[in-house]
């Protein structure tokens, strides 16, 4: 669940995942783990990947994909920036070095960095939000682990 103060101008982008086809931006329901929202000017995106392992998780393509529908829907509606946030489950990864060396969470790396996404999340993440990605980092303040 999300909270939004109801003075804050706010809407839900429904997106549908095809990376075969072109970004579809419509009224059908998203995939389970994935939620976009307008929130003034600013794109933010919840979303959960199961680990690569379980038949749940999204593809390499599907995460790429709906990286450059993020991009594309930030011009379209004419947004400052995005925020992407959750859990990944991209444990492989060296956020400071943006490598891994798993090949599946490497091809999502380099769309991440096609479209100027940072991680600004500085904390370990264990059983928490491991990723706060943005592509505009004045949106976010950072958090620092201890």
């Amino acid at each position: 669940m999300v909270g939004i103060k109801k003075h804050i101008a706010h809407e839900e982008i429904k997106l549908e995942l095809n990376p075969a086809g072109s970004i579809q931006v419509s009224q059908c329901q998203p995939r389970d783990g994935l939620l976009v929202l307008k929130i003034q000017n600013i794109l933010v995106c919840c979303i959960y990947n199961a680990p690569n392992t379980s038949p749940y998780s999204f593809s390499s393509d599907e995460l790429s994909h709906f990286i450059d529908s993020m991009t594309t829907m930030e011009k379209v509606n004419k947004c400052n920036g995005s925020i992407i946030t959750g859990d990944i489950n991209f444990e492989s990864t060296d956020w400071a070095q943006v490598t891994s060396t798993d090949e599946y969470q490497e091809r999502v790396l380099c769309t991440l960095l096609e479209n100027n996404f940072d991680n600004v999340n500085e904390k370990k993440a264990i059983r928490q939000l491991d990723v706060v990605l943005t592509n505009n980092p004045d949106l976010v303040s950072t958090s620092r682990g201890e």
